[in-house]
């Protein structure tokens, strides 16, 4: 297994029992914030080796602390690696950094306007603080773009004007040219988005960035079609032919993102009466669910071939296996979803597995699987390495808390409970857990400071919990502790 050892792993103390590998449940926020912290302080945002979220964050903390000319040095040292390549670039390193921005939360984001304003000041002739002024100012847009439709229109027209700098500075930076494409797709202009992917093909034809791009541009959520897109993709894999290239792991990701999208399609089709539209845009036999949409023939063929390429040629490729995986696990394939959730787990660092996407995140999915399967020892140990690497996870907390009840390692169950709650306020199974740990305090151990504890705990299960069964059983343990203190 290749792994990166995270060197930071905090020792806890409840009820006298010291834990490694978790965090305390006081200030439980603010210790993950510093645990995030450790992981990119002493990032080089130069090492091209080093994660894009770790390098992102970094950049943020050098541009809130005005470090402009150490900016500028790792800029210009891209540029000319680019020119020097003639700038065939496989991927290129300044916009893998900028277009994370999107992990950054909406007040780092708001930190970082006036700093990028001044940036720009003290170097107006640089291309790079316009570029990073118009990735952040697209990322501001997108955080606000349900709430605020003005301050969402003003960004986006903000990080427009940056992008025509940048390119009266450099009128073929393919970072710039593949921003502006996709923003003009966002905002729905579809001349102006083939105008700019026209400009892309002709001088990058092989940058992988504007080509997931665009293929996504051209799916039915963005008011293409499922064939015009394909077409798109497959034209692309035809001029790769005989070439190492990633363009298997796009179609793994279009089509992961269709397995969402179709089944809505076809129900809104539906419910208008115009399902033999739907039918033309998708291309695809009616499907209600995601799972129709998987099962299909040809996608699963599709999908399947693209993750053996991968498999032989980008082993690390954490992301397309997992969402292969997670595409398996949705149509019941359960041996499938374990051998790539595997191979997405073994082949990544610690660094990857901590900084990938909670929701989908590997561990926990497989988690899910052994539970189903029965192995109730494999989904502990999963998700106990999941809390250590990705604290903020409070499912996997309550999860694990819940799997641990019957342990008789209270101590344990009563700190990933608290510190699921701490995350998720109105969790149920947490709410749970504690109603049962410290209503036993009480009643067998006789700790009755534990019992307004108790009482709070039961309440919330009975208040947050569908469960009826768990209900009742907190109702139950309310009746019994009260009884006591008669």
């Amino acid at each position: 297994m290749k792994k990166i050892l995270i060197s930071f792993v905090f020792l806890i103390t409840i009820s006298g029992v010291t834990i490694s590998g978790g965090i305390a449940k006081a200030d439980f926020k603010d210790d993950i914030k510093k645990f995030r912290f450790e992981q990119y302080k002493n990032i080089d945002i130069s090492d091209n080796k080093a994660h894009e979220i770790l390098r992102t964050r970094k950049l943020y903390l050098m541009l809130i602390r005005q470090q402009f000319s150490e900016i500028e040095k790792y800029a210009n040292a891209e540029f000319e690696r680019e020119k020097k390549i003639g700038r065939n670039i496989k991927e290129s390193n300044i916009a893998k950094i900028l277009q994370f921005y999107g992990n950054l939360t909406l007040t780092e984001l708001e930190e970082m306007k006036n700093p990028a304003s001044e940036y720009k000041k003290r170097f107006p002739r640089s291309i790079f603080p316009y570029l990073l002024e118009a990735h952040l100012y697209y990322a501001l847009a997108f955080e606000i773009r349900a709430a605020d439709k003005r301050k969402y229109s003003n960004y986006i027209a903000n990080a427009k004007k940056n992008l025509f700098e940048a390119i009266k500075i450099n009128s073929n930076n393919p970072v710039a040219i593949t921003r502006l494409m996709w923003i003009y797709n966002v905002i729905g202009d579809s001349t102006m988005t083939s105008m700019y992917a026209d400009s892309l093909g002709k001088l990058y034809p092989k940058y992988m960035q504007w080509i997931n791009l665009y293929a996504f541009s051209l799916l039915p959520q963005w008011g293409g079609t499922v064939p015009v897109a394909f077409a798109f993709i497959n034209q692309k894999k035809e001029e790769f032919k005989g070439e190492k290239n990633k363009i298997p792991a796009i179609i793994i990701s279009m089509h992961e993102s269709l397995s969402y999208v179709v089944p809505d399609i076809y129900k809104k089709a539906k419910e208008k009466n115009t399902l033999i539209i739907a039918k033309g845009k998708t291309d695809m036999p009616y499907i209600e669910k995601r799972s129709q949409y998987i099962n299909n023939k040809k996608v699963w063929n599709d999908i399947t071939k693209a993750v053996k390429y991968l498999e032989k040629n980008y082993p690390d490729d954490m992301d397309s296996f997992t969402k292969y995986a997670n595409m398996a696990a949705e149509v019941k394939k359960d041996d499938i979803a374990i051998k790539y959730y595997n191979l997405a787990i073994d082949n990544a660092t610690d660094i990857d597995l901590s900084l990938y996407k909670e929701k989908e995140h590997p561990l926990k999915m497989r988690a899910k699987i052994y539970l189903k399967k029965g192995n109730k020892e494999k989904a502990i140990n999963d998700l106990k390495r999941m809390v250590e690497l990705v604290p903020e996870s409070a499912e996997s907390q309550s999860k694990l808390a819940v799997l641990l009840m019957g342990a008789n390692m209270k101590d344990v169950t009563t700190k990933y409970a608290s510190q699921a709650i701490a995350l998720l306020p109105e969790n149920p199974e947490a709410w749970r857990v504690l109603c049962s740990n410290y209503a036993d305090f009480v009643k067998n151990e006789k700790q009755f400071n534990y019992f307004n504890k108790a009482m709070k705990a039961c309440n919330k299960t009975i208040k947050y919990s569908k469960n009826k069964i768990y209900q009742a059983d907190a109702r139950r343990k309310i009746a019994l502790i009260k009884q006591i203190f008669k």
